[in-house]
C-alpha cells in the first residue's frame, strides 16, 4: 500500500496519477470525500477499513482518512466526528502496520497557496486562508512524526525543488519496475 499525503495544493493527485501511469499500480481516491466539504460520512471509514484488509501492493492512494481527518477536523470544528476515538485508533494502528510507503507532498505554503488560488480551490467549507496555512503547517509537523514511527517507509516530496528519482526508486522496490521499463 502506497499513500500520498499532504495539504491541499501540494501536488498529491498529480503525483499519484503520474506514478499510477508509470508503474503497475492503480490510482485510488476514497469515495465520500470532497475538496469543498471534506468527508461526507462513516462510509469513508468503512471504505478505508476494507482497503486495509487487502494484501495487494498494487494500489496508490491519494490521501488517507487516518492522517487527514485529525488535521482537517481541527480546521472544521463544527463538523461532526465520523467515528469514535476507539474505532479511529484501531484503524490507524492497522494503517501504520499495513503501509509500505507514505509520501508526504510538501511544497512551501506560498507555493501551495498560489496553486489553490489559481485553481479557485480556496473553498473548503468553513475554512479560511489562515486555517489553510495552519493545515499546511500541521502537515509539516505530522510528517516528522511519521518519519519517526515508520522510518524508511516515509519520504518527502516537494515538486518545486526535487526530482522524482527517490520516489520512483521507492515505488519500484514495492511494486516492481516502471511499466515503460518492462
Amino acid at each position: 500500500m502506497i499513500v500520498i499525503e499532504g495539504p491541499d495544493g501540494s501536488g498529491k493527485t498529480t503525483l499519484a496519477q503520474q506514478l499510477a501511469a508509470e508503474f503497475p499500480i492503480s490510482y485510488e481516491r476514497a469515495p465520500h470525500l470532497s475538496s469543498q466539504t471534506g468527508p461526507s460520512g462513516v462510509e469513508l471509514v468503512d471504505w478505508w477499513e476494507k482497503q486495509l484488509k487487502l494484501k495487494k501492493k498494487d494500489k496508490i492512494y491519494d490521501r488517507t482518512f487516518y492522517i487527514s481527518e485529525p488535521i482537517y477536523q481541527l480546521a472544521q470544528p463544527d463538523r461532526k466526528l465520523l467515528v469514535d476515538s476507539k474505532r479511529f485508533y484501531t484503524g490507524w494502528f492497522k494503517f501504520v502496520n499495513r503501509i509500505d510507503l507514505l509520501i508526504f507532498c510538501q511544497p512551501s505554503w506560498p507555493v501551495a497557496r498560489q496553486v489553490l488560488e489559481d485553481e479557485g480551490r480556496l473553498s473548503l467549507e468553513g475554512v479560511n486562508l489562515n486555517q489553510l496555512e495552519k493545515i499546511h503547517w500541521l502537515y509539516d509537523v505530522i510528517s516528522c512524526h511519521y518519519m519517526e514511527i515508520l522510518f524508511e517507509r516515509v519520504t518527502l516530496y516537494d515538486y518545486t525543488n526535487m526530482t522524482l528519482d527517490h520516489i520512483r526508486e521507492a515505488v519500484s522496490e514495492i511494486v516492481g519496475p516502471a511499466v515503460a521499463a518492462q
